[in-house]
């Protein structure tokens, strides 16, 4: 689908999707509009300050979580749009991104 990016459908109802990347082509293109390893280590930046702990289960598991909307940053909508063009959705059917950490 885009460089270094491949997409296979797992399922369809629900609609399941695995992602893989080869971190040496998805680096390598450097084209702005494409989704690439340094963009999404940048959302993650950008989500960092208001991750939020969830009460997990006990001492064995635990999460934090948050929901960024693509338009509070130019990154986050360079991500809807990569992610869009991955999908082969229109960008206004992708909800809030939920980022969390296990």
């Amino acid at each position: 689908v885009l460089p270094g990016i491949f997409l296979t459908t797992v399922s369809r109802q629900p609609a399941l999707f695995e992602v893989k990347i080869e971190l040496d082509r998805a680096t390598a293109g450097g084209r702005e509009e494409e989704l690439s390893i340094g963009l999404l280590s940048d959302v993650v930046g950008l989500a960092e300050p208001s991750i939020k702990s969830s009460a997990g289960y006990g001492k064995t598991r635990t999460s934090a979580q948050t929901f960024l909307n693509y338009d509070m940053h130019p990154k986050l909508q360079k991500l809807r749009h990569g992610t869009a063009k991955l999908l082969r959705v229109p960008r206004h059917n992708l909800e809030h991104l939920q980022v969390v950490r296990y």
